[in-house]
């Protein structure tokens, strides 16, 4: 797995979609970058507008997934095979209760750390924590994650 990590040449990773060879090409291109300091400050420009003009599309792809699930399991339904669905509720409420302690748990982490109430916290975060229940998907409620970040809790749109 070690050798696997380290690709043939700097192309094949990107064709072939393979993680950890494109992990350690990020890596070693941020290392050079970070030695040459302002001498690589153009990539550096590059890299960050790049970045965001790919967050833009996804906030926008990201706006539709809701529809997208819906249209699914709206499908799912009048296809007849919901029956799949039905099967999911034996574990459902394990699952759910799971979930919601976990949940319970980390807003309490978080409340305690720094120092907010609870209902404070999540009237801010209601938002997300309702389309990521809905949706079942952290993509789907990618673009009311960075506004609620950057509005609501007062997080710098940089992390």
């Amino acid at each position: 797995m070690v050798l696997g990590i380290v690709p043939d040449n700097f192309f094949t990773p990107f064709l072939e979609g393979n993680p950890l060879q494109i992990i350690f090409l990020a890596a070693l291109a941020g290392m050079a970058m970070l030695i040459l300091g302002n001498r690589a400050s153009i990539v550096s420009l590059f890299l960050e507008q790049a970045n965001a003009i790919i967050l833009l599309i996804m906030e926008n792809i990201s706006a539709f997934v809701p529809v997208f699930i819906f249209g699914s399991l709206f499908n799912m339904i009048l296809g007849k095979n919901f029956s799949v669905l039905l099967k999911a509720y034996k574990v459902l409420p394990i699952m759910l209760l799971g979930d919601v302690f976990l949940m319970a748990v980390y807003t309490g982490l978080v409340c305690i750390r720094k120092k907010v109430s609870t209902a404070v916290f999540l009237k801010k975060v209601f938002p997300v924590f309702l389309i990521g229940l809905t949706t079942a998907s952290s993509a789907a409620a990618f673009l009311e994650i960075r506004k609620v970040c950057a509005e609501k809790l007062g997080i710098d749109k940089k992390l």
